[in-house]
């Protein structure tokens, strides 16, 4: 590993290029610097420096925006009413009619819905990105974002900032234990891990990779006053 350059991990870049997508090749990317970042902290790998931070990453791509037409909604949802798990029609119904993305879902809280009332102010920066992404036309709305009220407001713990970044504790997470990294109209959830665990990322939402490695090389050496933050604020159990 430390006769790795950046001539190496270019020319697999451009190599890959010519069967996956830029955003494909980001992602490895990003995983293979956690793990020479990784290497060199923690096996005394010899590296003056991370050779990933030198190669020019592709471009993402354009964003895909197609729509379901025909019946092309009615044969994904019989597909999911076949699946063995049966919220799976429920979550992709979820989504159809609302845009959200997976992690918007899974971070999705009742006080952040209304059954009733129609859309007003997002409550924060995923429901402002869910709502440009709700269908024009759709047949129901399943979930209302609703104008937050001062009363209902969270008060979160800033733990420390990196990167213009800030690393935050909710008083009301749910176990495992994680942090959300946040910046403008950007959130990502890591977890700490157990004893002998490196942080690992369970959503993001607009993080880049080189975010998301800085996140992670920054959570995985605060991780014993992020653990202590987190008994603090929720206790052992």
């Amino acid at each position: 590993m430390s006769a790795l350059t950046s001539s190496h991990l270019a020319a697999y870049r451009d190599q890959r290029l010519q069967v996956v997508s830029g955003a494909t090749i980001n992602r490895k990317f990003n995983v293979l610097s956690h793990a020479i970042e990784t290497a060199r902290r923690d096996c005394d790998i010899y590296l003056p420096l991370n050779p990933c931070t030198l190669v020019r990453r592709p471009p993402q791509g354009r964003p895909r925006n197609r729509r379901l037409q025909g019946d092309e909604e009615q044969c994904l949802l019989t597909a999911c009413n076949d699946a063995r798990n049966p919220w799976v029609s429920h979550f992709v119904s979820l989504a159809i009619e609302t845009g959200m993305r997976r992690g918007e879902m899974l971070g999705l809280l009742w006080r952040d819905v209304d059954l009733r009332d129609r859309p007003q102010d997002p409550p924060n920066a995923q429901a402002l990105h869910a709502l440009q992404r709700w269908r024009p036309c759709g047949s129901t709305w399943v979930v209302k974002w609703r104008k937050p009220k001062r009363s209902d407001s969270i008060e979160m713990a800033t733990i420390f900032r990196f990167m213009g970044l800030r690393v935050v504790i909710y008083p009301n997470d749910h176990w495992p234990p994680h942090v959300h990294v946040i910046g403008p109209d950007r959130e990502a959830r890591i977890a700490l891990g157990d004893a002998g665990q490196h942080p690992s990322v369970l959503t993001n939402e607009g993080l880049s990779r080189r975010q998301l490695a800085a996140a992670l090389i920054e959570i995985e050496q605060n991780r014993a006053l992020l653990l202590q933050r987190w008994r603090e604020i929720h206790g052992d159990a």
